[in-house]
């Protein structure tokens, strides 16, 4: 009779200890310094299992490249526009972390279910200072063709943050028109986002005209200060 008393209190605990389980977080997908034509396609694939798992929220860590803040600032850019560009997925669902750098960047797509394990990284805190900057070099683009297969949105909030944590840098902007009257239609759309929305300094962007091209609109530069 105790036999069996005690096998069902064993029996018994190990029912509520399986019961107390947490459950895990899934690596879905990862990726290393992938172009956009076929990040585009991952990042597609992880929102379609995102669907299937109503329960679960996605994370992304990006593991950024040492010594190259900007690319890492870029791709994780790259990242939500595509997530945005697709329109049909909620973007509210995905969280972001930055872990620690790495000689390459890369990229991890977690399926994390309610209450489940913390996944083990080491954070780390991007502080948009771009230390390697000494020549001027085209921060990002618009173009004229909206249909390509991974087009992007210029942020102009990471722009203006770029502008104010950076005391050596300026904003020169190109824009590609036929007609004055255009250049100035969207330097006026621009000083807006940059300007007033994003509360930047009217000394730290500089508006230029220039004549179309085949490929850009708009080019947005940063440039670094010459030292007196």
């Amino acid at each position: 009779m105790k036999f069996f008393l005690v096998l069902a209190i064993l029996f018994a605990s190990l029912q509520i200890c399986f019961a107390q389980e947490k459950p895990k977080a899934e690596l879905y997908d990862e990726v290393v310094n992938m172009p956009c034509d076929e990040l585009k396609g991952r990042i597609e694939g992880f929102f379609v299992q995102l669907g299937n798992n109503p329960n679960s929220t996605g994370l992304i860590i990006i593991y950024g490249e040492q010594n190259n803040q900007l690319r890492n600032y870029q791709y994780k850019s790259l990242i939500k526009d595509i997530i945005v560009n697709m329109g049909n997925y909620d973007v509210s669902r995905v969280t972001f972390v930055h872990a620690r750098s790495e000689k390459k960047l890369r990229v991890q797509f977690w399926l994390v279910p309610l209450e489940a394990e913390k996944i083990r990284y080491d954070e780390e805190n991007w502080d948009y200072v771009l230390t390697a900057a000494k020549k001027p070099f085209i921060f990002d683009y618009d173009d004229d063709y909206p249909e390509s297969d991974c087009p992007t949105k210029f942020d102009s909030a990471f722009y203006a943050k770029l502008l104010l944590t950076n005391p050596n840098l300026r904003g020169h902007i190109v824009i590609r028109q036929r007609s004055v009257a255009g250049f100035n239609k969207i330097r006026k759309e621009l000083s807006k986002k940059i300007i007033q929305i994003n509360k930047t300094p009217l000394d730290k962007i500089k508006f230029f005209y220039a004549k179309p091209d085949r490929y850009t609109a708009v080019e947005y530069w940063l440039v670094p200060l010459k030292k007196k």
